[in-house]
């Protein structure tokens, strides 16, 4: 009888780990801001992509309509991305052809307004990004992250 308990709980502690295995690959995001911004006046940063070892994010523009390029966009209602300065990706080959992609930290400058009252205010920024290895990709994602900030009048 107590060889039968124990089967629940093997079968338990093999399903946990092996989940545990499959966790999806996440990019690591930073932001640079400065500390203080004047609301509604073009502000200038920096968001920063730790892209995991062994995968890659498709270059923005792409080099083909398929491919899904690394996107930064507003993450807050009180932010308006602007501009952002893509860097050139590196090239890869694959079997498929040759293409431009970003591998571990790449620096996307930016340029955004935000809007809002004076004082302390939290921004944030959405990366778009869709994470390949040589063979094959994963779904497209999302990460949002946040920086608080102090908002000034102009």
């Amino acid at each position: 009888m107590a060889r039968f308990r124990l089967i629940p709980a093997l079968v338990v502690f093999v399903a946990a780990t092996s989940f545990a295995g499959l966790q999806r690959p996440t990019p690591k995001v930073t932001l640079e801001l400065p500390k203080t911004i004047t609301v509604g006046k073009v502000a200038k940063g920096t968001v920063i992509v730790k892209i995991p070892a062994g995968y890659h994010a498709y270059q923005n523009p792409t080099h083909e309509e398929f491919e899904i390029p690394l996107a930064i966009k507003s993450g807050s209602t009180n932010l308006q991305v602007r501009k952002a300065n893509y860097p050139k990706g590196v090239m890869m080959t694959f079997e498929s052809g040759k293409t431009a992609a970003y591998e571990g930290t790449i620096k996307v400058p930016v340029e955004f307004v935000v809007r809002g009252n004076a004082g302390a205010a939290k921004v944030g920024f959405k990366v778009s990004y869709q994470l390949c290895d040589e063979s094959s990709c994963l779904p497209p994602a999302d990460l949002t992250v946040s920086q608080s900030v102090t908002l000034k009048r102009g």
